[in-house]
């Protein structure tokens, strides 16, 4: 009933292939009347009613050409992140301090870098795993600040 895209994220130029987000399968076909999109943030799946195949080409994603733009989605994201952490009312205490500050990015971090051997993409494999793991600190220190 539908086909996930094996999307290449291109980073600064030039692809991203591990860190693990390749190969970042996307759903972008589906027969009509049967794929719905959510709508609860801006990276969910689109759900499909039936089997998902997995088509054979990458679709280029060519989200980040510049530090400028992805610093830009960045913000927008760890904005929608903090609204997020306020509808769940996250913990301000500091144990969730702790955890969102320096446990979660680091972990997301040696996930990135480390596990999916993300510097094997050289200089932007090491940027993406810092940039990535500094969504949760961002996001949390925004929930801290606006929603008192």
């Amino acid at each position: 009933m539908a086909f996930f895209l094996p999307r290449v994220n291109m980073f600064l130029g030039a692809p991203l292939i591990h860190g693990g987000v390749y190969p970042d399968g996307v759903v972008r076909l589906f027969k009509k009347g049967k794929g719905v999109q959510p709508a609860d943030n801006v990276h969910e799946q689109i759900m499909v009613d039936g089997a998902i195949g997995w088509l054979e080409n990458d679709l280029l994603h060519w989200d980040s050409p510049t530090l400028g733009r992805y610093f830009s989605r960045l913000n927008r994201y760890t904005d929608l992140n903090a609204s997020s952490y306020a509808k769940q009312k996250l913990s301000k205490n500091i144990l969730s301090i702790l955890r969102y500050l320096i446990l979660l990015p680091l972990k997301a971090f040696l996930l990135r870098y480390i596990r999916h051997k993300g510097f094997l993409d050289g200089f932007r494999g090491l940027l993406w795993a810092l940039f990535s793991a500094s969504h949760y600190p961002i996001s949390y220190l925004k929930y801290i600040i606006k929603f008192k």
